[in-house]
């Protein structure tokens, strides 16, 4: 996502005008893609592991838990459906990994 957490926006996205918004953040679809599918490792060792077990830093995996659902938020708004769902449940593993089943719901 070429976004930060307090709103601030890639340049591309606004030159271009082509970021949907999502959640009131600007999201560059192709390019948090891109980092879903090819930078994040992080969420495919926490699946393996099974498990966050420092309950103080369950930030971490939320950010990646986040992040994939306005992913997948965007993607469906795409017309991506299949994508969306393949990230979707890659990010409903990562909350069970991370034990934040309330993620989901809220």
């Amino acid at each position: 996502m070429v976004i930060d957490f307090v709103g601030n926006v890639g340049s591309k996205c606004i030159a271009e005008l082509m970021c949907p918004r999502i959640s009131g953040l600007f999201v560059d679809v192709d390019r948090s893609k891109a980092l879903w599918d090819t930078v994040y490792r992080a969420p495919d060792a926490l699946i393996k592991e099974g498990d966050w077990i420092d309950r103080a830093s369950f930030g971490i995996p939320y950010t990646y838990a986040f992040t994939g659902a306005v992913l997948a938020d965007a993607m469906t708004r795409n017309g991506n459906a299949k994508a969306a769902a393949a990230i979707m449940t890659k990010v409903q593993a990562i909350v069970k990994a991370a034990r934040i089943e309330g993620f989901l719901r809220s």
